[in-house]
């Protein structure tokens, strides 16, 4: 991002920094009129209203202020402020209280794990189905209906990952179904002498991948109330 610029390129460098970021729809209201937004954008299903401020010191209250109430006029699911600097201790206090998200030195985080976890959604997704299809093709088998439920359970708990939209129970619903695949493997391993349980440690993965992804969606949505 270059070093001197006024507010209006600003805020055309911070809609190139949210594309970058993963951000879409992305709208720089540039205008009077824009009621303390000067950016619309949508992420993983949300809203976002977000003021940009270009200042020499640190962004105070007003900055905060203003994008909380320019969120709820654009009926945004988040407000932000980005800028350059960084804030003052007054503004970060006050952006606690009201849920509004605070970016400085130009630093827009990623979500951590969504690109992963929709991957590994799509794996699940295409293993559980090819899996359970393959038993149906397969006439000697112990317990089909064992196999058929397990495959079954991946295929729910890949379409959860996909799906999720950022919406933290959507993981946890995963989060279930893999745990339940896992206790069927070991069941199925005991009954049989199937190798079923050999995908042991990538449904572990997957389950581990999908709590931090639950855990840090959670974090979110308490910062927003």
């Amino acid at each position: 991002m270059r070093t001197h610029m006024d507010g209006y390129e600003y805020e055309y460098e911070c809609a190139k920094l949210l594309k970058r970021k993963g951000f879409s729809r992305i709208n720089v209201t540039r205008g009077s009129g824009d009621q303390g937004i000067d950016i619309l954008a949508f992420k993983e299903g949300k809203s976002y209203g977000i003021q940009c401020k270009y200042y020499s010191h640190p962004v105070g209250n007003k900055a905060v202020q203003e994008a909380f109430a320019g969120a709820k006029f654009y009926d945004c699911d988040i407000a932000a402020v980005l800028t350059n600097n960084t804030f003052t201790p007054s503004a970060r206090e006050l952006a606690q209280k009201t849920g509004v998200i605070l970016w400085d030195s130009n630093i827009v985080p990623r979500s951590m794990g969504f690109r992963i976890t929709k991957w590994i959604g799509a794996f699940m997704c295409l293993a559980g189905l090819l899996g359970f299809f393959a038993i149906n093709g397969v006439r000697q088998i112990e317990d089909p209906f064992l196999h058929q439920v397990y495959f079954g359970l991946l295929f729910a708990g890949g379409m959860f990952n996909f799906f999720e939209c950022g919406f933290a129970v959507m993981e946890m619903i995963a989060c279930v179904c893999y745990t339940m695949a896992i206790m069927l493997s070991a069941l199925i391993k005991l009954s049989t002498d199937s190798n079923i349980s050999n995908t042991f440690v990538i449904m572990l993965a997957a389950l581990a991948f999908s709590l931090v992804r639950a855990f840090y969606l959670r974090k979110i949505k308490r910062r927003q109330v």
